[in-house]
């Protein structure tokens, strides 16, 4: 009789916390999860709604040094998440693409505005 080996199961993504409240002027480390095209602009907020999160729209000038970093307009309509440290920003981007290979364009250390 040949031994089995033992059933695996699927891990679950852990997802860490974004920051809730950001203040206007705030350092913070943004994920940007889709930049320019309204529908992949909307499906990314759809879908990390699934995992609790509210994403942020806005032009790409609101998180001052995302079009430097990532190599857009600043007037570019993007979605977006902001963590506190980069640490934090890749434990949602190795979440994000273990649930569903989730798309992003990239992430940057910001200074937020257009936040009052």
């Amino acid at each position: 009789m040949l031994d089995e080996p033992p059933a695996t199961t699927a891990s679950t993504p852990q997802f860490p916390d974004d920051v809730a409240a950001p203040q206007h002027g705030g350092e913070y480390v943004a994920v940007v999860l889709a930049a320019g095209d309204p529908d992949e602009i909307d499906a990314s907020v759809e879908s990390v709604a699934a995992y609790g999160y509210t994403a942020g729209v806005s032009d790409a000038g609101c998180l001052s040094g995302a079009a430097e970093a990532l190599g857009f307009d600043p007037s570019v309509l993007i979605s977006s998440l902001l963590f506190a440290d980069e640490q934090t920003a890749e434990q949602f981007a190795d979440a994000y693409v273990e649930a569903e290979d989730g798309r992003m364009v990239g992430r940057t250390r910001v200074t937020a505005f257009c936040l009052d």
